[in-house]
């Protein structure tokens, strides 16, 4: 016997469960994170922070968008869109909901189609874009759905560069509580410019905020003023679901491991 129980965005499993059904018959925890596209051209940078209820563990865009939240279009360019990053590539992979079948397709022709209807999974502890389409006047209320990560661990290599990430369970992340640290092979700095940096996203203002290792006491600085240290440790929190970018500066692969902080209460 086992509760479904539904985890709020910000909201770590092991301080809060809201139940929605008394005890039945189930292995499946369910969770939610709600995410706002703000009109003309808003961008949130989510992640993945639930598995499939269907796929064995594989989890797609379909999966934890469904197909009916983003708008869809007869052209992607009235579409909202979900930009997927290539790292090898390093360039982004677009695709949109398309009116004509209410199917995901590559949106990466300009104002056009390219290809049939496609569904690309997405990894638990990736990063990506939902973006808003331009011409939009209203706030979209987009729901991120599947099962409550159950894994007792999780590793994510991060590699020279540009890493699209997440925090790869189903709770808010606080990274100067994680194995991030400079024991860990993190690279701090004296100035961030040398350091390992997170770029954090701010859907309302449109910016990036930047953290940095400070080398002095190995904590997760504010570095958002040029080549300066702008505050004392990061105190705030990655939400569920909350995407962000991890800036490598060194060939040397870090293999970001974490526990799993709530197993015990599922």
């Amino acid at each position: 016997m086992k509760r479904i129980a539904l985890i709020a965005m910000g909201v770590c499993l092991a301080a809060a469960l809201v139940v929605i059904a008394a005890e039945v018959r189930s292995v499946n925890t369910v969770g939610f994170a709600k995410k706002a596209l703000l009109p003309a051209g808003g961008l949130e940078l989510i992640g993945v922070p639930f598995t499939s209820f269907t796929s064995g563990g594989s989890t797609t865009l379909e999966d934890m968008l469904g197909t009916n939240q983003l708008t869809a279009a007869s052209f992607y360019t009235s579409a909202d869109r979900v930009l997927l990053w290539d790292r090898v590539g390093v360039t982004y992979n677009f695709f949109a909901i398309r009116s004509s079948d209410g199917k995901f397709h590559n949106a990466n022709s300009a104002g056009a189609w390219a290809g049939p209807a496609t569904n690309p999974v997405v990894n638990v502890g990736d990063g990506l874009w939902l973006w808003r389409y331009g011409a939009a006047s209203t706030t979209n209320q987009v729901y991120l759905l599947g099962e409550v990560i159950d894994a007792t661990n999780a590793v994510i290599p991060i590699y020279e560069g540009l890493n699209l990430i997440s925090y790869p369970f189903s709770c808010e992340f606080d990274v100067n509580a994680s194995t991030l640290t400079t024991n860990n092979g993190v690279i701090g700095g004296t100035f961030y410019t040398t350091a390992d940096w997170i770029l954090v996203w701010d859907p309302v203002g449109r910016t990036y905020h930047k953290w940095a290792v400070k080398a002095s006491d190995g904590k997760w600085h504010y570095a958002d003023s040029a080549a300066t240290w702008a505050g004392g440790p990061v105190t705030n929190k990655i939400a569920v679901g909350e995407g962000f970018w991890y800036k490598r500066v060194t060939n040397a692969v870090l293999n970001w491991a974490e526990s799993n902080p709530y197993l015990s209460n599922l």
